[in-house]
């Protein structure tokens, strides 16, 4: 069930749209219907306004009437009108878009290989990107790489550009939008909106306000269930009698992966002159959600038998301020925009740390286990084996454990271009400068200290990560380390910096009615600087290590626990060449490279 309410009036023509606005909406309808035109939709993918029809390259646009009229709510509800575009949910305000197959690592020491875009705003991000609600937007834009001339080397694989509506100078318009649904195997969700163009200044200053707020009704039911063998651990020898007497009562829930969404937009639009504007733009959205979207097919479908509650919030922020004007020989175009997302989480840990220790640590005859445990070295990017994980006394793996997670993401981004199209030659160039920070951490406490489903209480020392960091550290350092009994943490996270440097252009020839040709290039300069921490218990401080006072110990403890940076980087130069040639009107052939 669906209702939408618009209220739109400008100061002179009120009285005439009532009049005949109904007629001539009708009239219009009924002429498109006759003359079976396709709808055109001007898109900027190319940083100038033109038609999608006219771009040689693959394009997707779609349009804010086939927004609504699919009822899209998300990034993945984009997908499923673009062949090229596949987005990956986790959950609500988590997504990852991948153009053409070409999926983005997790790693938050990557790069991403499809870049977003709200507007001037650039949210691209390693990993997740947040889910922007379709809430008053024109148009959205899917540009398949690769596109690193115009957009960098974030774009290889293509660009997803979300384009809001802007300011309108002459009009008071008021649009209340509102949805419920429901789900055969959901519970009910719904979707409110308000939007608002205000006339400040008559034809100099205009406001347009958006404000939203979502529910999302879950479908992964938390079943009753205990820590069992799905694996059949026993059989060979890594799994000690008593497994499997934990059990989940106290997190049991139905439909717990629910979310609300809630969040605004403003647009200040100043026409200074005939010749010049500007607009300053501030966008907010907040999640609050339960459990991702995930569930285990050993249980059931749409099912999980977790043994916490899970959750996430995420908060972020973009602003951005755009000039554009005309400078005679060409048009201008400076935007800077800064842009900041937040995260917290938590999940589940315990049925991994169960196989975990099964596989590392545990050995029912009495011996090590001999699975060898791999990690890599921050210092210098090897990878180090260790033929035995556990070289402790095994232990009862069989206890509750979750995890918790923290990110934070900013990035401040300034562009500078100019433009011009003539009969001949239409041209652009531009500057881009970027810096921007991406943080993790994630810990967990490999024995909540808490009474389980068997009625014993459990603590940290008996956990099967202590084993090995107590025998890890005596043999690196050659004394023996003991750590507190305290609810410690096993910590992995780091610090990841970027800064993006490029300089580029585009020009194309028209030869003649048919024949266009396109020369371009960017040339970027691009590096990182990084700082990772990977397992280990009681936190960055390392306060349970020897007292060493030379060496990487003594980096670290003079920087929160993180290793020396490892710093890397790349200086490029990505070229462009196209040969178009126009057929007729609304027929287009293109190559590439």
């Amino acid at each position: 069930m669906k209702a939408s309410h618009k209220i739109s009036l400008t100061p002179v023509a009120a009285a005439v749209t009532a009049a005949l606005g109904p007629a001539q909406s009708a009239m219009a309808q009924e002429a498109a219907a006759r003359s079976g035109v396709l709808e055109e939709i001007v898109v900027t993918a190319c940083k100038r306004a033109e038609s999608a029809q006219d771009i040689p390259s693959a394009i997707q646009a779609i349009s804010q009437d086939s927004l609504a009229a699919m009822g899209a709510k998300g990034l993945e509800d984009y997908s499923r009108f673009v062949p090229s575009i596949n987005v990956v949910s986790y959950g609500a305000g988590s997504s990852t878009v991948v153009f053409r197959g070409a999926i983005t690592g997790s790693s938050f020491i990557g790069q991403s290989t499809s870049s977003i875009y709200l507007d001037e705003i650039s949210v691209t991000q390693t990993g997740s990107q947040p889910n922007i609600r379709p809430v008053d937007i024109a148009r959205v834009e899917a540009l398949s790489g690769p596109q690193g001339t115009l957009y960098g080397s974030d774009a290889q694989a293509g660009t997803m550009r979300i384009i809001t509506n802007q300011p309108i100078m002459d009009t008071f318009e008021g649009v209340f939008d509102s949805e419920l649904r429901g789900g055969s195997q959901s519970d009910a969700s719904y979707r409110s909106s308000l939007v608002f163009n205000v006339p400040l200044v008559d034809q100099k200053l205009a406001m347009r306000v958006v404000g939203y707020k979502d529910h999302d009704g879950g479908f992964i039911d938390n079943v009753y269930g205990h820590t069992a063998d799905y694996y059949g651990l026993a059989g060979v020898n890594k799994a000690p009698a008593p497994w499997g007497s934990l059990d989940n009562t106290k997190s049991v829930e139905d439909r717990w992966n629910d979310a609300d969404v809630w969040g605004g937009r403003i647009h200040l639009l100043w026409d200074i002159n005939d010749k010049w504007s500007t607009t300053l733009s501030y966008h907010h959205q907040t999640t609050d959600s339960g459990a991702d979207n995930y569930y285990d097919p050993y249980v059931g479908d749409l099912q999980a038998i977790r043994f916490h509650n899970e959750w996430r919030k995420e908060d972020f922020d973009m602003a951005s301020l755009k000039v554009e004007g005309d400078v005679g020989f060409a048009q201008l175009v400076a935007a800077v925009s800064y842009y900041e997302r937040s995260t917290e989480s938590q999940f589940d840990n315990t049925t991994y740390a169960h196989y975990w220790a099964a596989q590392y640590c545990h050995d029912t005859t009495n011996t090590p286990a001999e699975a060898p445990y791999y990690w890599t070295n921050p210092e210098t990017g090897y990878v180090v084996a260790f033929p035995v994980y556990c070289q402790g006394t095994t232990v009862d793996a069989d206890y509750f454990t979750k995890g918790v997670g923290k990110s934070h993401d900013d990035k401040l981004t300034a562009e500078i271009r100019l433009s011009n199209e003539g009969e001949m030659f239409d041209w652009i160039v531009g500057l881009y400068r970027e810096e921007s920070g991406n943080g993790v951490l994630e810990g967990s406490p490999f024995a909540v200290p808490t009474t389980g489903g068997d009625g014993n209480t459990v603590t940290y020392q008996q956990s099967a990560s202590l084993q090995y960091w107590e025998w890890y550290w005596s043999n690196y350092y050659g004394t023996p380390t003991t750590y507190p009994t305290a609810n410690s943490h096993w910590y992995s996270g780091g610090h990841t910096d970027w800064e993006q440097s490029a300089v580029f252009g585009e020009a194309t020839w028209h030869i003649n009615d048919h024949w266009d040709l396109t020369l371009g290039g960017r040339y970027f300069d691009r590096s990182n600087t990084r700082r990772t921490i990977v397992n280990h218990p009681g936190g960055p401080n390392l306060a349970g290590e020897p007292d060493t006072t030379s060496g990487d110990r003594a980096y670290r403890l003079a920087h929160n626990g993180l290793p020396p940076p490892v710093s890397g980087g790349e200086t490029q130069f990505s070229p462009k060449v196209g040969l178009t040639y126009t057929v007729s009107d609304n027929k287009l052939l293109y190559a590439l490279y």
